[in-house]
């Protein structure tokens, strides 16, 4: 992360992912949310909204927090980490899934 701004991602843009942005308001963070096609949520007027994990790669974030529920850990913190993103994931029962997500963020990046 640079002195200047910090790009942020989000998955999804629920509850958690409000209180996210607002407890970081007036600091200098450039918002990329990554939205399913559909998605009602209205994120902040001047963050990018992506409907794509490649797209919310090519963004290069420099953390991307999970709060969209389990079954977005084990679609997209893989491919984050896969491209060396640090990845905050919020519904960590899907960790604890035996044979679901739970191996996978680790395998991502190869771990022992």
């Amino acid at each position: 992360m640079s002195s200047g701004t910090a790009t942020i991602g989000l998955i999804g843009y629920g509850a958690l992912a409000k209180q996210v942005v607002a407890a970081l308001e007036g600091r200098a963070i450039r918002w990329v949310v990554l939205l399913r096609e559909g998605s009602l949520a209205v994120p902040p007027v001047s963050a990018t909204v992506v409907a794509d994990i490649d797209v919310l790669v090519a963004e290069r974030p420099d953390v991307v927090i999970e709060a969209a529920g389990q079954p977005s850990v084990a679609v997209y913190v893989p491919p984050l980490l896969q491209a060396g993103i640090p990845v905050i994931v919020a519904s960590i029962g899907a960790l604890a899934e035996e044979g679901r997500a739970g191996a996978r963020p680790c395998a991502a990046v190869r771990c022992s």
